[in-house]
């Protein structure tokens, strides 16, 4: 609905012409050290709190104007098209495109589709959109808007990332804030609602956010700690480690049980919330199936990527790694590929650069994870699951935790940070092994116990401080489990995928060997059997709306 959302949906549209229409809302959720704040609760918080950590869009007014406000990772997304005096701002790409194809003339931005195809997840454009005429915001902007003049300004927020060394007392202080704030959140949950969910694997990860629990005197017993054993993707030796884990420090994986009332969703509506977040963007729909009464509390190891050396590469080595799916298909097919997906990522490494200048991050391929992949999969993700009631709480991608530098001059390697972590937080942890085989190096290990013995860690053992937190949600009038499952859903798009309709607009821009690959996957694999036909499809709905524009 132009000027602003419909009751009860989150998704926006503000069209410049009807700004008076908007309403002033909270969408999603912010965790701060005080609690966990919604809508339902968010009333005595002040908008300069409201930053960090989360999955949100606060707008509200300030001097006839009206502002944006976003989590620290942009979860959502805001997409802009602007031209002339108009502009119109969206959460939802696709929701914008659609919006805006009877209003102005569209193109596809082809390199953004071939990247999208290529990439294995998620789409890792910087600010680029499927459409050339729409951008993504910066996850750090706030947007405002002077309702009288019409006019748009964005406001960058500097969250000081990299800004601290880890071998300083302020940059050992800064780890620790970090940690306590933590420590006190989830045992503040745990007086108030006992449906809190952790998910352990055997990576590195969600042992950080354990390491993190266990040192603060967080009771696991009092969570449910999930470890997936159905032998896809790494799963199988994932719960091997999980369960040694657990057996040795006393706590049961799989045990207690979360509460089940709920209202479910019919199949149409479950798709339509995964297509309107996640489409064109991310390759994985977890469908939220139903919407539970009772909020489910999510605390995840996502984002450790941007605190350890994975994606510790150059530019030309992230680019020549991340085109290789390329390979997958034909030449000239091939190269046509690779070539697109070059272009995309040059421009977004530049455009990078130029936003942080000479700024301490420890390589080009963290700078660039954290602003593209991290945030359009865990960003995305967590959006998705906002729909269900699911509320996600990522220690690890907080910003207080973002502000230190992973390394140091005097050990160099990427996984200095994650070591400081363990030995620091609870220190056993490390006499697990991870997953797939590996390790963090030894002499890591042994430089970050020496930097803990220089800066002991004091856990605060006061009184935690009282938390605010929704337990229900009283909109959600429980009724019989109807909803369907995943497959189900999956059916009705790939029913819509191996249409004629669908196959004669793709064919007419892109090579048909993409499709084919895509149809082998949707019969062949087991793990999100339909990852590249959502990409297909998405393309194929773009394309449709961008077709009804230049009518």
């Amino acid at each position: 609905m132009a000027g602003g959302q419909k009751k009860g949906e989150e998704i926006i549209i503000i069209d410049s012409e009807l700004l008076k229409q908007v309403n002033i809302s909270t969408n999603g959720y912010a965790v701060l050290a005080s609690g966990v704040f919604d809508k339902h609760n968010a009333n005595g918080v002040s908008e300069h709190e409201l930053y960090g950590p989360g999955s949100y869009l606060h707008i509200f007014s300030q001097n006839n104007k009206l502002v944006i406000a976003q989590d620290f990772l942009g979860s959502w997304g805001l997409y802009l098209y602007k031209k002339d005096n108009y502009f119109a701002i969206s959460n939802s790409i696709l929701d914008l495109i659609s919006y805006l194809s009877n209003k102005v003339e569209l193109t596809l931005n082809y390199d953004y589709a071939n990247e999208l195809i290529l990439s294995p997840l998620s789409s890792r454009a910087y600010k680029e959109t499927i459409v050339n005429e729409i951008e993504l915001l910066d996850k750090d902007v706030r947007v405002i808007i002077d309702i009288d003049k019409k006019r748009l300004e964005l406001e960058h927020i500097d969250y000081g990332e990299t800004s601290l060394g880890i071998d300083t007392f302020e940059g050992m202080q800064q780890l620790d804030k970090w940690a306590l704030k933590w420590g006190r959140i989830v045992n503040g949950l745990t007086k108030k609602t006992d449906q809190i969910q952790f998910d352990l694997s055997g990576g590195f990860d969600t042992r950080m956010v354990l390491a993190l629990l266990l040192g603060n005197g967080v009771d696991i017993n009092r969570i449910r700690v999930n470890s997936m054993e159905d032998g896809l993707h790494t799963h199988s030796e994932d719960y091997v480690i999980a369960k040694k884990i657990a057996d040795d420090f006393g706590f049961k994986l799989n045990s207690r049980k979360l509460r089940m009332d709920s209202r479910p969703y019919t199949a149409e509506e479950s798709l339509a919330i995964s297509t309107r977040v996640k489409m064109t963007t991310h390759k994985e729909f977890c469908y939220p199936v139903r919407k539970y009464k009772y909020k489910r509390y999510n605390i995840s190891g996502g984002g450790g990527e941007m605190i350890r050396g994975q994606y510790g590469c150059t530019e030309a080595q992230f680019i020549e790694k991340e085109t290789r799916a390329a390979d997958r298909f034909s030449e000239p097919l091939c190269s046509n590929l690779k070539e697109s997906c070059k272009r995309l990522y040059h421009r977004s490494f530049k455009a990078l650069r130029e936003k942080y200048g000479s700024s301490k991050w420890s390589s080009d391929g963290i700078m660039y994870y954290v602003n593209t992949r991290c945030r359009t999969h865990f960003g995305r993700v967590n959006a998705e699951g906002f729909f269900a009631n699911r509320y996600t709480l990522a220690p690890l991608m907080d910003p207080d935790l973002l502000k230190l530098r992973i390394s140091t001059d005097e050990c160099k390697d990427p996984n200095l940070l994650m070591a400081i972590i363990f030995t620091r937080y609870c220190d056993k942890l490390l006499n697990y092994e991870f997953e797939g085989g590996r390790s963090i190096d030894a002499g890591t290990i042994e430089y970050a116990r020496s930097l803990n013995n220089r800066f002991p860690f004091h856990r605060d053992t006061s009184d935690d401080v009282e938390i605010d937190v929704v337990t229900m949600d009283e909109s959600v009038i429980p009724e019989p489990d109807t909803s369907a499952s995943w497959k189900e859903i999956d059916d009705i798009l790939l029913k819509r995928f191996k249409s004629d309709e669908v196959k004669e607009i793709f064919s007419k821009y892109f090579d048909m060997e993409i499709y084919e690959y895509a149809l082998k996957n949707a019969r062949e694999k087991e793990y999100f059997p339909l990852r590249e036909v959502y990409a297909v499809m998405g393309i194929v709905e773009v394309l449709k709306l961008i077709n009804t524009s230049r009518e």
